[in-house]
């Protein structure tokens, strides 16, 4: 006989709760070819998306690769059919990324040095419910700690050989924008407890220890969104010669009562434009978030195409809570090293739309080498 099942189970799975913290910076060099998005979902249904690209240093235009990739992963994922598998939606959109990043290098005075033209590495972690998924083409590094776990597991595998000239030195194997095909590596974790799991460039995981890193945050009840600027500025100081990107994520996984062991915000974000040299200051100023933004712009998300979107004067520092002329921002739906999304009520634009949702992007001012795709 069937048994009833338990009338305060919950009909939906409890969702999970996650942190982020995140940096990047030139460091020693003129310009950062690294880039990286993420998109937190507060729907459980739905999935959180972080990538990470590693500019190639044999080019000088790896830098809008890099940006282009991230961007239009994040953007592409968003749009895919939700019939579609994640693998599917993932896999689909990166060889679609690597097909116009190679269309472009062939039309450019690179296509007979495509190593100098658009290329560049993709790692991307996709985050559903207590599964997460890894894309992964070059030599960025993806560990995750597990609640009481002794060490993390390595989650990528770089894609890199080495020299039989010169030993000590050795070459990317694979990457987008290369050639006109790219076979993606994919790698599948279940988080059965809490986990914390970095995204890093070899600027930073070359010249840290992450897994210490990765404990103590796993030990802590919060992860400061000052983390991962923090661990870059270590790998600087420890002579990393590289550009530097680092994402911390912390998922606390929910107990079947819904509620989760510790709470945390949806998520906490660090972000600057990933072409300033931010090392060059000194540490207090290096922590300066949003005030390396300086304009701001209209946007509309895909997920919000039904809310009124208003148009906001330049501010130094967006924050979940601020008033900006009329506007309250509610929540911080997306961010990346180039703009900060936020939903905010109250709008000032027209008296129609007072009471409707505002979509606000804050952008990075384009630099002159930003090319328009």
């Amino acid at each position: 006989m069937n048994e009833r099942a338990a009338l305060n189970a919950p009909i939906n799975p409890p969702a999970n709760t996650l942190s982020v913290s995140a940096f990047s910076t030139a460091g020693v060099k003129a310009i950062n070819q690294d880039a990286y998005a993420f998109h937190v979902s507060d729907n459980p249904d739905q999935s959180s998306v972080f990538v990470i690209a590693d500019g190639v240093s044999s080019s000088t235009v790896s830098q809008v690769a890099s940006d282009f990739a991230t961007s239009q992963f994040i953007k592409l994922f968003n749009m895919a059919p939700e019939q579609w598998s994640v693998k599917t939606r993932a896999e689909t959109i990166i060889k679609e990324i690597n097909a116009l990043l190679y269309t472009r290098t062939q039309r450019s005075p690179f296509c007979y040095t495509p190593e100098k033209g658009y290329v560049c590495t993709l790692t991307v972690a996709v985050v559903t419910g207590n599964h997460m998924d890894v894309f992964h083409v070059g030599d960025c590094q993806i560990q995750v700690l597990s609640k009481n776990a002794q060490s993390p597991v390595l989650l990528t595998k770089p894609h890199r050989q080495v020299s039989e000239s010169e030993p000590s030195q050795s070459y990317l194997t694979k990457a987008l924008g290369v050639k006109a095909n790219i076979d993606i590596d994919h790698t599948t974790l279940t988080l059965n407890s809490s986990s914390t799991f970095s995204i890093s460039s070899d600027g930073v995981y070359e010249f840290v220890s992450l897994p210490t890193i990765l404990m103590k945050i796993s030990e802590a009840d919060t992860l400061s969104e000052n983390q991962a600027a923090l661990v870059v500025h270590e790998a600087f100081t420890r002579g990393s010669d590289d550009n530097l990107t680092l994402l911390l994520v912390k998922v606390l996984v929910a107990s079947h009562d819904g509620l989760d062991d510790h709470r945390h915000p949806l998520y906490t974000g660090v972000s600057t434009s990933p072409h300033s040299s931010v090392l060059n200051r000194s540490l207090g100023e290096q922590l300066i978030t949003n005030s390396e933004v300086s304009d701001a712009a209209i946007h509309y998300s895909n997920q919000h195409s039904d809310e009124h979107v208003c148009e906001e004067p330049a501010a130094a520092n967006f924050k979940t809570g601020d008033d900006v002329d009329g506007l309250k921002l509610e929540r911080q739906l997306y961010t990346s090293a180039r703009s900060h999304v936020f939903i905010a009520t109250n709008s000032s634009c027209e008296a129609t739309h007072r009471n409707s949702p505002v979509v606000v992007k804050h952008r990075l001012p384009t630099l002159p080498y930003h090319q328009k795709w």
